[in-house]
C-alpha cells in the first residue's frame, strides 16, 4: 500500500492535483460522482471518501512536496474556486511557508479567522500556526477589528481578561477596555431583549414546610436554626454542612474547586464557555457559595 501511495504521488501531475482538491473540497456531489475512479476504489467508506480524507490528502501534499508542481497563484485559484476554508492550511507551518502571502491574506480576510489564533491557548482546542509573516501591529489591529464585529462573549472575555501566554500580540489597557465595552454592550442588548433573559433565584429556608413547597427551579438550601443553636461544635456544623443542598455533590465532593473539575455537568460545561489553559477552575455553585457563607 504505502509503495503505491509513494508511486501515485511522486508521479502525480499538475491537473490530478487539481482533480484531488475539487475531489476533495468540493461540496457538489457531481462532483464526487465523476471524479476519476483512479483517486478511489469503491467501498464501505465510499459515501464520506470526499471529507473524511481532506487532511490526510494535504499531509501527502506536505509530504510528498507537491508544491514543486503548484504554484501560489495556482493554489490561491484553486482554493477561491473551491471555498477552502484557512484554517486546513494551518496544522502546520508547511502552506505558510510555501505559499506565505496566500495563506496571510486566507488568514486576514475573515474575521472570524482571530478565534483560531485564540484557540491555541484555550484547553482542548486545536493548534494553528499563524503565518510568520502577519506582523505584530497587523495582528494587533486585526484584534481590533475581531473586537468591533464579533458578538462572541467568549472570545471576548478572554481578550478583556488578557493571556500572558500570548506574545506574537500584546493585548494592551486599550484592547481590554474596548473588548469590555463590547461585552457590555452585548450584555445590555441581551438583556433589554425579553426573550433572552434566563433568571435564577437564590433562597436561603429556615422553615422545612416553606423548603419543600418551594419551586423546583429555585437554587434553594434549608438551614434549621434549632440544630444549629443545639449542636454549636464545628465537627456537628461541618456534618450538618454536608448533608445542605449543592454543597456537596452526589459522591461527596465539595462543590467548589477542584483539578481538574470533572464533577460539572454538561450543561455546566457548556454554558461557562471555553477555559485558558492557565484557567483557575471553579463549579457554577463556587460563586454562589461564597455569597451564602
Amino acid at each position: 500500500m504505502n509503495k503505491k501511495i509513494n508511486i501515485f504521488f511522486y508521479s502525480i501531475t499538475k491537473e490530478e492535483i487539481f482533480s484531488c482538491l475539487e475531489y476533495f473540497f468540493s461540496t457538489s456531489s457531481k462532483v464526487c460522482e465523476e471524479a476519476p475512479k483512479s483517486l478511489y476504489k469503491k467501498d464501505n467508506i465510499d459515501e464520506f471518501r470526499n471529507t473524511l480524507f481532506r487532511d490526510d490528502f494535504l499531509k501527502c501534499f506536505e509530504d510528498f512536496n507537491l508544491d514543486k508542481k503548484i504554484s501560489e497563484n495556482d493554489l490561491e485559484n484553486a482554493v477561491n474556486s473551491l471555498s477552502i476554508p484557512v484554517w486546513y492550511f494551518l496544522k502546520s507551518d508547511f502552506f505558510s511557508i510555501k505559499y506565505p502571502n496566500l495563506i496571510k491574506n486566507l488568514f486576514l480576510s475573515d474575521i472570524k479567522n482571530f478565534e483560531l489564533f485564540l484557540n491555541n491557548f484555550l484547553e482542548d482546542r486545536g493548534n494553528y500556526v499563524l503565518p510568520a509573516n502577519i506582523s505584530k501591529d497587523e495582528l494587533y489591529k486585526f484584534c481590533e477589528s475581531y473586537i468591533k464585529e464579533s458578538s462572541n462573549l467568549n472570545f471576548l472575555e478572554l481578550i478583556a481578561q488578557g493571556n500572558k501566554d500570548i506574545r506574537r500580540l500584546t493585548i494592551d489597557p486599550k484592547l481590554k477596555l474596548k473588548a469590555q465595552r463590547k461585552i457590555k454592550q452585548l450584555e445590555n442588548d441581551f438583556f433589554n431583549n425579553q426573550n433572552s433573559v434566563f433568571t435564577q433565584s437564590i433562597a436561603v429556608y429556615t422553615e422545612r414546610e416553606a423548603y419543600s413547597k418551594a419551586s423546583k427551579d429555585e437554587l434553594k438550601i434549608f438551614i434549621d436554626p434549632e440544630y444549629i443553636t443545639e449542636h454549636p461544635s464545628p465537627m456537628s456544623l461541618l456534618n450538618y454542612l454536608m448533608y445542605m443542598d449543592y454543597f456537596f455533590n452526589g459522591n461527596w465532593i465539595l462543590n467548589m474547586c477542584s483539578f481538574p473539575n470533572l464533577e460539572r455537568s454538561t450543561l455546566t460545561r457548556y454554558f461557562s464557555g471555553p477555559k485558558t489553559k492557565r484557567n483557575y477552575e471553579t463549579s457554577f455553585y463556587f460563586p454562589r457559595i461564597v455569597k451564602l457563607s
